[in-house]
């Protein structure tokens, strides 16, 4: 799969660009400024120089190349020539065991402990689905909604922390025994390549008794 951001060069002085895909390559190892933002991964495979580079914002490192190549250079992805370029969206899978509920009704977190990571765009869409329910009385109820962030993942009944995301619905008991299928979504731009975001769902009970979900999934991909 070829890379799909597709970068434009400026400020490159006295040398000749040579152009695979609209990728910069050329036997020299320098930095070359680039209008915009350029996020991937760059390695190298059986010449000198950095074996392994990541390239963020607008600078490019351009480890060297062999001299003696000059146009016959090619840039693919895993492919088998000098410079190989592969920037892998991230995905995300998990199923967490079914938390503790509340009773509190602005809200507590449910430690699901969910994590991703991004390495190209920062971008992801977040699903976090299950059942929901309120086994107390009818009438009473519960309300979920999609959350994340960084550092330490929030455990079971934590205070409201981190970024919440997409709608919060509803869910009303009508019987005592009633259970419910739920799903909030999002998505969420802007985050740091390289670092870690847990993922996660508020919950609160609605009018009384202990809010529940279970049987959850989460499915977090990079766009």
């Amino acid at each position: 799969v070829q890379p799909t951001i597709t970068p434009t060069y400026s400020n490159l002085g006295v040398q000749t660009p040579i152009l695979a895909n609209g990728w910069l390559i050329e036997a020299s190892s320098t930095i070359r400024s680039i209008p915009g933002t350029v996020t991937g991964l760059m390695s190298q495979d059986g010449v000198g120089g950095a074996a392994f580079t990541r390239f963020l914002g607008t600078q490019l490192s351009v480890p060297n190349l062999p001299t003696s190549s000059g146009s016959g250079q090619s840039l693919t992805c895993k492919g088998s020539n000098n410079l190989s370029l592969c920037a892998t969206r991230a995905t995300a899978q998990a199923q967490p065991g079914n938390p503790t509920g509340t009773s509190n009704t602005t809200g507590l977190m449910m430690g699901l402990a969910g994590s991703i990571t991004p390495a190209l765009t920062g971008t992801i869409t977040l699903t976090i689905s299950g059942d929901i329910f309120n086994v107390t009385a009818i009438a009473d109820g519960g309300k979920v909604q999609a959350s994340y962030g960084t550092g330490t993942a929030p455990v079971n009944t934590a205070a409201i922390t981190g970024t919440q995301c997409g709608a919060r619905p509803i869910y009303i008991a009508a019987t005592t025994a009633g259970k419910v299928p739920f799903s909030v979504n999002c998505v969420v731009t802007g985050l740091v390549i390289g670092t870690a975001y847990w993922l996660d769902v508020t919950l609160a009970a609605v009018t009384g008794g202990t809010a529940s979900i279970e049987n959850v999934s989460i499915t977090a991909a990079e766009l």
